[in-house]
């Protein structure tokens, strides 16, 4: 996986998920980076997980 602040700017990201102090809870953002999902939060946590395609078809029979 090449690293994320080739295509992300950091900086951008950070300011995004820093808490404000009007803020209520926990803020998350969440994309998509080479076939996974990423979630960063405020709280400092960042999740990756691997998406997974739907690879199922159904044959019909005539």
């Amino acid at each position: 996986m090449d690293p994320l602040h080739a295509s992300v700017d950091p900086d951008a990201l950070d300011s995004l998920v820093t808490p404000r102090r009007a803020a209520v809870g926990d803020v998350h953002l969440t994309f998509e980076y080479q076939g996974c999902e990423v979630t960063a939060s405020s709280s400092g946590s960042i999740k990756v997980k691997p998406l997974h395609a739907s690879t199922s078809s159904t044959a019909e029979d005539d």
